[in-house]
């Protein structure tokens, strides 16, 4: 969608969320996403066992609507599925990403942490917090 798209994933700017969610799916009717799959996807990276200053920069795209389509399918008539990226800024979560694309065989998440996340992580398994 866009690319300096950059909304605070709370109640407050739901109307905001859900108007970047309309316009990226124009008027498709099929594997659409809604503002309880954004919170989802903030409340997944948050609970992913990183500190949220460990987490800046870090990011998850999902994709509600992702699943395993038969072979019938060519990647030609393959459907689109609404995907999200709500990424850690400031230790607070952003939508900053909304979009359509070929949902068939996709993974229903995809993460991108940082490198201190990362670290904080096998920090914490080495520790045996996890």
């Amino acid at each position: 969608m866009d690319n300096q798209l950059k909304i605070l994933v709370d109640e407050k700017h739901k109307a905001k969320i859900l108007a970047a969610i309309k316009q990226a799916e124009g008027k498709s009717s099929m594997r659409l996403a809604n503002f309880s799959n954004v919170k989802y996807a903030a409340e997944t990276l948050k609970d992913i066992g990183s500190t949220l200053t460990a987490l800046e920069g870090s990011s998850i795209t999902y994709t509600p609507g992702a699943e395993i389509f038969p072979n019938a399918y060519t990647n030609f008539n393959t459907p689109m599925g609404t995907y999200i990226t709500v990424t850690c800024i400031h230790k607070r979560f952003y939508l900053t990403d909304v979009g359509r694309h070929n949902c068939n065989r996709s993974k229903r998440f995809r993460v991108s942490l940082s490198e201190s996340a990362k670290a904080s992580i096998i920090e914490r398994i080495e520790q045996g917090y996890v």
